[in-house]
């Protein structure tokens, strides 16, 4: 994985790069290094990454699709 798809992959996860360092447990300075492309980004990093963002997006398709419930409390 290159730095830049990396980069997509954190944004779409809607992580900053020190969350991101948080839940890889590096220091934010690696991942501004793996996405300059100044160190090589490990596979673990770049599988993780991945997984983040499409939970994300996963969980932007069920807020989508799940709507305002039939009843709520307020309307009764």
């Amino acid at each position: 994985m290159t730095g830049p798809e990396f980069k997509t992959h954190r944004t779409q996860a809607n992580l900053s790069q020190a969350a991101c360092a948080h839940h890889l447990g590096v220091y934010p300075s690696t991942v501004t290094r793996w996405e300059s492309d100044k160190h090589p980004i490990p596979d673990w990093a770049g599988k993780t990454i991945e997984k983040l963002a499409i939970a994300q997006w996963h969980r932007y398709r069920v807020a989508a699709t799940t709507g305002p419930t039939a009843s709520t409390p307020e309307d009764n």
